[in-house]
Parts: structure tokens; C-alpha cells; sequence
């Protein structure tokens, strides 16, 4: 299932946003083919995107989050438009993973700690803006609170979930954002940690439960719910046409070395990995 659900408490100054997105999520792990590690990192990045998605109310704006760093995943990519459809991809090294001990060191190898998270929003085909991040954790979770800190100005805590059983099988994808609203006070925070404890308290919780409005009503009682959307979904852009225009990216060499062989050229979608065999003739 893949569900949004948006809260706002007034009295305590916070809105409080669920995602749970495990079915989309294996579709993409599937279509991508993703090891476990890879699978868990794609899919906490793949959250955090979505949830800082939902401070966008433009449909026409596409949102593109990436990050490239000093890991064997050497980018991610996130694209989200039309407000609820949403796709993705990674491309990664072959790494020896061999000697690593601890999960920190395991993070670290794969996604990297060095490196630089850029989120650019883009109308009818033009970059209005880019907000760029210096990486320097493999922590996801701090690396997109720190994005929201900075380029958004949210005061607010998030965590994301991913919980994969030994055969590959994705068994939870889950994400909360709690955010304060202005004019929140001391007081509103302190209420908010002594409810939540620790993050790695409130993402045990978030894992196990999937009864989001009961887990909103005991964070912040009396809130409102605004939505819970379901419409949200993997959804891929590409088409004949879109694979014939990345032709024009190749030189007249590039097309000339690639006729002596054949006339023809396979495009890969980098998205769904969908197949388009384009005639050069």
C-alpha cells in the first residue's frame, strides 16, 4: 500500500506527515534489482524525498532530488511530479564489501559520507531553482533534516523505516516528518521530544505500527487529520519519442562507429529499464 497522511495540531503548533510507500517501493527495488544494502539505502532516501515533497502544492512543478557522493552508489536520483507520481534510480559500483563490521562502516562504503544532495525544481522543462547541500554523514535521515533546515527553513525531526526480511522481500517502508509550524514555543518542543523520546524510539515505533492515526492522536492528542492520499504512485515518463531525442545527444562519430556494427540502438530507460530499439537509418 502506498498512503500520505497529513495532521496539524494547532494547539501545539505541528503538522505531522506519514508516508508509508512498501508496495511502490518493491516495485522499483524489483525493476532495479537491488541488493539488500542497496535496496535499504535507495529506500530511505526514496522516503525522505516524498516527505520533503509535501511542502510542494504546484502540480506543474517537477521536483528532482540527487545525490552523488564518494560511495559505490554514485548517484540517486528521485523525481516526483504532477504532485503524486513519483520514480527513481541509483547507479552503483561493484564494491568488496568484505572486512566491513559495523552498519556505520557498511553505510559509509556504499552510500558514502562525502558528497552533495541538490533538490531542483523544474517548470515546463526550466530550473527555477536549486538548493544544494553538502553531504558529510551516511546518516540519510540527518542529511535530508539538515536540507530542510537550511534551504526550507523547517524546524522539525524526521525518520524513515525500511525493514527487509532475508529473502529480499520489503516488509515495512515508512517515513514521519514532524514539523513545527510559526509560532511554536519552547514548551511545544519539549511536549514533542518527551512524547517522541529518541529517534531511534520513534522509528522502532513507526515500524510497528500501522495504525498512523492512532500513532498521530499519541504524539500530538487532539490533532486534526487533513488527508490520507493514496493516490500517490511509481509512475514512469518515458517514451518512444524521449528515446529517439537522447540520439541527438550523440556526436556524428558516435553514430558513425555505432553503423558499422548495426542500424540500429537500444535505449535503456534508467527509470523502469523499459527497452527502446531506435532505427538510426
Amino acid at each position: 500500500m502506498n498512503k500520505i497522511l497529513k495532521a496539524i495540531n494547532n494547539e501545539l503548533n505541528v503538522s505531522i506527515t506519514i508516508i508509508e510507500f512498501t508496495e511502490g517501493l518493491q516495485n522499483i527495488i524489483e525493476t532495479q534489482k537491488m541488493n539488500l544494502i542497496s535496496s535499504t539505502i535507495f529506500g530511505k532516501f526514496f522516503l525522505n524525498s516524498i516527505l520533503i515533497n509535501s511542502f510542494n502544492k504546484e502540480e506543474k512543478i517537477d521536483i528532482n532530488i540527487q545525490s552523488k557522493t564518494n560511495g559505490s552508489i554514485k548517484e540517486i536520483l528521485v523525481n516526483i511530479y504532477d504532485l503524486n507520481k513519483v520514480r527513481g534510480y541509483l547507479r552503483e559500483d561493484n564494491t568488496d564489501l568484505k572486512n566491513i563490521k559495523t552498519s556505520v562502516d557498511l553505510f559509509n562504503k556504499t552510500f558514502g559520507n562525502k558528497g552533495e544532495l541538490n533538490v531542483f525544481k523544474i517548470k515546463e522543462g526550466n530550473i527555477i531553482s536549486n538548493s544544494s547541500i553538502k553531504i558529510d554523514s551516511s546518516n540519510i535521515d540527518k542529511i535530508f533534516m539538515n536540507y530542510l533546515k537550511t534551504s526550507e527553513q523547517v524546524n522539525g525531526i524526521l525518520t524513515t523505516c525500511i525493514d527487509i526480511d532475508d529473502s529480499g522481500k520489503l516488509e515495512c517502508a515508512s517515513g514521519i516528518l514532524i514539523h513545527m509550524l510559526p509560532g511554536f514555543s519552547q514548551r511545544d518542543i519539549e511536549y514533542i521530544e518527551e512524547k517522541i523520546g529518541t529517534l531511534e524510539n520513534l522509528n522502532k515505533v513507526l515500524g510497528k505500527t500501522k495504525n498512523y492515526n492512532y500513532l498521530v492522536e499519541d504524539i500530538a492528542p487532539n490533532s486534526k487529520i487533513l488527508k490520507v492520499d493514496e493516490s500517490f504512485k511509481i509512475q514512469c515518463k518515458c517514451s518512444e519519442e524521449k528515446a529517439k531525442r537522447t540520439i541527438n545527444l550523440l556526436s556524428d562519430e558516435e553514430i558513425s562507429d555505432i553503423k558499422k556494427e548495426k542500424n540500429e540502438i537500444e535505449i535503456i530507460c534508467e527509470f523502469c529499464k523499459k527497452s527502446y530499439i531506435v532505427n538510426l537509418v
